[in-house]
């Protein structure tokens, strides 16, 4: 799975994002639904912020 090779190869910026890192990448090998709502316990999701140049405008994808 590449986001779990993308992940375990990333440097952590400190020891917080590291145990997060860890956890992570647990939480992807021992559940195969990871990505789905129908998980129970969690499932992994993104967002983004995307701001207009004068910051009068956003929008949360």
């Amino acid at each position: 799975m590449k986001i779990y090779e993308d992940i375990k190869s990333y440097v952590p910026f400190n020891e917080q994002e590291e145990r997060d890192r860890e956890f992570i990448l647990n939480f992807l090998g021992n559940n195969p639904d990871a990505f789905f709502r129908s998980n129970c316990i969690a499932h992994m999701t993104a967002s983004a912020w995307c701001v207009n140049k004068d910051r009068s405008n956003v929008l949360m994808v």
